[in-house]
């Protein structure tokens, strides 16, 4: 029995924008466009279009969705008593997914931007997608919009295998701040009531950090792409595997069935000896850079070029409708944009930007307005009174403040700012002022401070953009070893060329160009670094050169015999044909490598880079997510474990949850699905906690995949 009187986990309302729509449906697919627009400006020429499934506009419901023709992809849309459910979740090929930047710049811009889109869903509800369907879980009550009927549907959960059992070195501090939350919070029978509380026991087993197996997880998931089959004196074989990228090897005992199951042989002048991956850097000039691309900015003028990075993002700075013009006023600033609506700050100061831009308006009774001058303005007031002046000035303009009023003369003369005046003449005035010929009235329209949207910082970015501050694009680039750097492609630079604003921050003119470094298998007849491989007088093999010599800081490289020489040289990138040739050299002979040799990167400088990568996007965002208020509402049991799996994160298990990326977007498009449903009437699903959910999860694999792009392991 259903326990009545436990208490349910608060959640505070949903965080998500809802829009009335109004009682006139003839206006409501221009409302929803607008709306969609105003979040993702980017596509402001897209032919966007609003097809309704289900309609009931006389009492304001209505289902439909929103079609993104270059996308693929379409948004649903649900209206429940006029007011439209956010815009949140988008639909491409049958597969829900979280509707935020992210996933849009993933669509627009990615080559591949998500696996699961390939999946096909179980047929169940047609609503929202082209004769696919939305799936749901758990089972629950739900109530269609617009009806009084209640039904009740099923699906089987997708299973994507639980990530807390895939997860190894989990700091033994994480698992205790889960525990402690749940206990705290008093979510324990939260999880027995909803079946899920098994998932909490895998937190006693999880695999905790040990110094031993330090760089073992960073390890575990990379791709063996080099093997070799080598036989001891006592006739036992073995296979050494390695990433040919990584200094790292497996080796396992094998027997004489197993090397036939692997068609390798462990004789070294045979076919298929080995197997090995040769890649080798192209450099290739890029007209559209995307995040993940490896590369840097050069121009021909100074021929100067830019550390290599890893674009990480690309943010458009330059498509602005307005302009805004900011003065100081008081102990703040006000802002004013072209259409006269105004922002004011009583507190804070702000960068001064084209004051002298905004044009000036007579003053007629009932106004509201400003006068400025220069770069200064006068608080807001309303014209209360225009009548002859018995003082210098022509005339005696009454500013009404609410509480006070202040007097305003003008006088042809011209000042720097407003001249206080004795205001003996009249007592009711707080204040009175001499206004310069130099000043104009500004008369105000809307106050953008009610907008809870509008802020200091939202404000800051908007005059930067105006003033093309930040250029065409900002593009954020990560350098395993310096970090972080910021380039602002501007229409063109004082030198022409590019130009170094700082240590991490460069401005690119729009004509240079950016180089991307690509790894592919090819030929080429380059000049080729001296590798001298080599047999002694004694029979054994020895190394020399410049990447020898790297990988002869953690493996030797004399006095070796056969099958150790083999592996080096098969480690560090050797060619079949230099490989084939070391297995048959005479002694006393050497040869030099016929193609670029390349040494395994160690794992500890592996494990640098991946400490570096997080701790430079923890800036943006922290990967680290504690759901466990959250997890305790879910009735799904995959869903609670990838929860609870996001606080278990840090940097020594990185890789692993790289390695679950795609997991995570299936465990997405499930919440997706069930956001919808909940929206549309289905019971039993808190949405703050779903929404919450998604937002953060979202985040996380963001985050895990610029990650992986920097590592660029996978």
């Amino acid at each position: 029995m259903e326990q009545l009187f436990l208490n349910k986990p608060e959640f505070g309302k949903s965080a998500a924008m809802r829009k009335f729509l109004g009682q006139d449906s003839t206006t409501w697919i221009k409302d929803i466009i607008t709306a969609f627009l105003s979040d993702y400006p980017m596509l402001q020429s897209e032919p966007l279009t609003v097809t309704w499934e289900k309609t009931k506009f006389e009492k304001g419901f209505a289902t439909g969705k929103l079609n993104i023709p270059s996308v693929g992809s379409t948004i649903p849309i649900i209206v429940t008593e006029w007011v439209m459910m956010p815009l949140d979740v988008i639909n491409k090929q049958g597969v829900f997914l979280p509707l935020n930047d992210y996933t849009m710049g993933e669509l627009l811009t990615s080559k591949n931007p998500f696996k699961i889109v390939h999946r096909t869903p179980k047929k169940e509800l047609t609503l929202f997608t082209d004769g696919n369907t939305l799936q749901f879980s758990p089972t629950g009550e739900s109530t269609p919009v617009g009806t009084g009927e209640s039904i009740n549907q099923t699906r089987d959960a997708i299973k994507v295998g639980s990530f807390i059992d895939k997860i190894t070195d989990v700091n033994v501090s994480d698992i205790e701040n889960l525990l402690l939350e749940i206990k705290e919070e008093n979510l324990q029978e939260h999880f027995e009531l909803n079946d899920t509380a098994n998932i909490l026991d895998k937190l006693a087993t999880v695999k905790t950090a040990s110094a031993g197996d330090e760089f073992e997880a960073l390890v575990r998931d990379l791709d063996l792409d080099i093997s070799f089959v080598h036989e001891d004196e006592n006739g036992n074989k073995f296979m050494k595997q390695a990433n040919s990228q990584i200094d790292y090897i497996w080796e396992t005992p094998i027997n004489d069935a197993d090397v036939d199951t692997l068609k390798i042989k462990a004789i070294t002048n045979e076919e298929e000896t080995f197997k090995f991956a040769s890649y080798e850097e192209l450099e290739k000039v890029s007209d559209n850079p995307q995040p993940g691309d490896w590369g840097f900015f050069m121009t021909a003028v100074n021929d100067v070029k830019t550390p290599q990075v890893c674009i990480v993002n690309i943010t458009k700075t330059a498509d602005v409708s307005e302009k805004y013009s900011t003065f100081s006023c008081g102990d703040g600033y006000i802002a004013i944009n072209e259409n006269k609506d105004y922002y004011l700050n009583d507190r804070d100061t702000i960068k001064i930007a084209d004051p002298n831009d905004l044009a000036g308006d007579n003053p007629c009774i009932g106004d509201y307005g400003v006068w400025v001058v220069e770069n200064v303005a006068t608080k807001p007031f309303e014209v209360e009174s225009i009548y002859k002046s018995a003082v210098p000035g022509e005339y005696e303009i009454v500013g009404n403040r609410g509480f006070s009023k202040v007097g305003y003369y003008p006088i042809t003369s011209k000042e720097d700012e407003l001249v206080p005046l004795n205001k003996r003449h009249n007592s009711d005035f707080e204040a009175a002022f001499y206004v310069p010929g130099n000043a104009r009235f500004v008369k105000l329209s809307r106050d953008l401070s009610k907008d809870v949207a509008f802020t200091d910082s939202h404000l800051a970015v908007k005059i930067a953009n105006a003033q093309n501050e930040y250029g065409l694009l900002k593009v954020a680039g990560f350098n395993a070893t310096s970090g972080k750097y910021q380039f602002h492609v501007v229409n063109d630079t004082e030198s022409k060329g590019i130009e170094k604003i700082s240590e991490y921050e460069y401005d690119i003119p729009v004509s240079a160009g950016f180089i991307t470094i690509e790894k592919q298998k090819v030929e080429t007849e380059r000049n080729i670094l001296k590798h001298v491989c080599g047999r002694d007088t004694a029979g054994l093999y020895y190394f020399s050169g410049p990447e020898f010599c790297k990988y002869a800081e953690s493996h030797p490289i004399r006095d070796l015999p056969l099958d150790d020489a083999i592996w080096t040289l098969l480690h560090c990138k050797g060619s079949e044909e230099d490989i084939k040739k070391l297995g048959v050299l005479k002694y006393g002979v050497e040869f030099e490598a016929s193609t670029n040799l390349h040494a395994p990167v160690s794992v500890a400088a592996l494990a640098s880079t991946i400490e570096n990568a997080v701790e430079s996007f923890d800036d943006f965002m922290p990967l680290r997510r504690t759901l466990v208020k959250q997890a305790s509402v879910m009735r799904d049991k995959s869903t609670v474990d990838a929860m609870l799996s996001l606080g278990l994160i840090n940097k020594r298990n990185m890789m692993e949850y790289v390695s679950m990326i795609p997991n995570y977007e299936v465990t997405l498009s499930q919440l997706s699905e069930l956001l919808l449903m909940t929206r549309m009437g289905l019971s039993g699903v808190n949405e703050t906690a779903l929404e919450d959910t998604i937002e953060s999860m979202s985040q996380v694999v963001k985050g895990l995949k610029e990650i992986e792009s920097v590592t660029t392991l996978k």
